[in-house]
């Protein structure tokens, strides 16, 4: 009895313990060794209880598990002694590994329950062997710990892209523009992982090929393969929490939208940036000009000077006489009425169309100015997701209007370029933004045909009692307003509030059901 006693008090610890945790190719032979030990444990246990039911006193005994104290919880057998198992955070996914600690079981249950931990203690050592004999898996899991998870990259790029710039300063806004386009390869980086993860989820039931996904998720957070749910398959735990691949396919489209939003919100920062520091550098020309225009004024005005000085002298020096000076002077003065007439009239007419084209590049710059403003305002407003439907149209509103901006310069303009390959970036962002915009659209009307329907349903069967049909067809009503919310993607702005609403819709829907049977 003391023998059996101490078995029982090891197992859940034995079971707790019954993971694959995963790296390098020492680490999964360590734990492969370490789960063969864990499993010829679990088989002395189980031979123990099967022994055990021999004995006529505990064919009907009861064991009676005692409520979660924290983390832990008890199981209490009426022969005198307790078992302490240590049941982590995520107690909903684990309970199906460990059982319902609220609930009698009998040593028949628990035998049970050992062979299911025997048969996942051999199903992980196979899965090890899997692992190990995997070159191209063991080179991926090699690489992806070198890089954070996938949620801490993100907020590490989401960081970055917070910073408040200082659109005077040169050179930090040169550092600044070098985090930017780092982030930008970063967002590019991270989306081929997501797509890559949940391709692999959505795709694939080798255990093998689902690792690939599920380190490239975790990146250099440890993590094991812990427990294969019922109903949520694969459970997968890091640091105390439980997490199914189903909860990892969700988190990834989750973060797939949010990347997008932070590429848009990366693209107009950078546009930003640039042409703040294009404009910098045009002020400093412009100053140097100005400087040596000084320069080269205040030298010809001596050179002037000096050039009276001389004439001057030569006046008072020459033998000429008065009259023929006085005849001289009247040619000259002629001479340069004359020529001074003609220059006048070929440069002065030229000025009004100068003037005109100055005047229209003027205006074409400050509407790529504009432009880019109203392009940085667009991306500001959606930043923060979920956004509700108005948002997303005001922001859809503003990307019309920069792309009319910039669609409007002319070639030749000396903004055309870079209004062109702005172009090209706006562009991305308004049809993503219209993909977005689509989804909230319909979003919104599931959430109006909803309504609408369940208060029809709610009217017909007012004033009872009523015919079966009746609640047949209230029925029928709560049940498409429940599809219609379901079908509300949780990434949408009205997701929660669905969520919300599809307690009570169920709860109705319930309630008829009973009352038709």
């Amino acid at each position: 009895m003391a023998d059996f006693e101490q078995l029982l008090e090891e197992l859940p610890n034995i079971a707790d313990s019954l993971k694959l945790s995963i790296g390098d190719a020492n680490k999964i032979r360590c734990e492969a060794t370490r789960l063969n030990k864990v499993g010829l444990k679990l088989q002395d246990i189980h031979q123990a209880i099967d022994k055990e039911l021999g004995f006529e006193k505990f064919k009907n005994t009861a064991m009676r598990a005692l409520p979660f104290l924290g983390t832990a919880a008890s199981f209490f057998i009426p022969g005198g002694f307790i078992v302490d198992a240590v049941i982590a955070g995520g107690a909903g996914f684990i309970s199906d590994k460990f059982g319902d600690p609220e609930a009698e079981v009998t040593l028949e249950d628990l035998k049970f329950r050992v062979e299911d931990w025997i048969d996942w203690s051999n199903d992980l050592q196979e899965f090890a062997q899997d692992f190990l004999s995997n070159k191209q898996l063991l080179v991926h899991i090699n690489t992806e710990q070198l890089k954070p998870s996938v949620i801490e990259q993100i907020k590490n790029i989401e960081s970055c892209l917070k910073n408040n710039l200082d659109f005077s300063n040169y050179n930090l806004l040169k550092k600044e523009l070098g985090k930017i386009k780092n982030a930008q390869h970063q967002l590019t980086e991270l989306q081929e992982r997501l797509n890559q993860i949940t391709d692999i989820i959505e795709n694939s039931e080798s255990i093998t090929d689902l690792l690939f996904a599920i380190t490239s998720f975790f990146g250099n957070c440890d993590f094991a393969l812990d427990w294969f749910h019922e109903e949520y398959g694969l459970i997968i735990s890091s640091y105390d929490n439980f997490i199914s691949l189903g909860d990892i396919f969700n988190e990834c489209e989750s973060l797939r939208e949010k990347s997008a939003n932070l590429i848009l919100q990366a693209n107009t920062l950078k546009g930003q940036v640039e042409q703040n520091l294009k404009y910098i550098e045009q002020e400093n020309r412009k100053e140097k000009a100005n400087s040596l225009n000084s320069a080269s004024d205040a030298t010809s005005q001596i050179k002037s000077n000096t050039e009276v000085q001389t004439q001057f002298k030569e006046r008072e020096s020459s033998q000429i006489t008065k009259q023929k000076s006085f005849v001289v002077i009247l040619i000259s003065i002629f001479s340069i009425l004359g020529f001074g007439a003609w220059i006048g009239r070929e440069k002065i007419l030229p000025v009004q169309p100068i003037s005109a084209a100055y005047s229209q590049e003027i205006e074409i710059i400050a509407n790529f100015k504009n432009a880019q403003e109203i392009a940085m305002e667009a991306a500001l407003i959606v930043q923060n997701n979920p956004n509700s439907l108005d948002t997303w149209e005001q922001a859809e509103t503003k990307w019309q209007q920069v792309l009319k901006l910039l669609e409007n310069i002319p070639e030749g303009a000396s903004v055309y370029y870079d209004a062109k390959n702005k172009l090209a970036t706006y562009r991305i962002n308004y049809e993503t933004l219209k993909k977005k915009l689509v989804k909230e659209r319909e979003a919104n009307l599931n959430w109006e045909n909803a309504q609408k329907i369940a208060l029809e349903a709610a009217i017909i069967v007012q004033n009872p009692p009523h015919a079966k049909e009746v609640w047949q067809q209230a029925k029928g009503k709560w049940e498409q307003s429940i599809k219609l919310l379901e079908a509300i993607p949780k990434d949408t702005f009205l997701y929660q509030q669905a969520q919300q609403k599809l307690i009570t819709y169920r709860t109705n829907y319930t309630a008829i059901s009973i009352r038709i049977k």
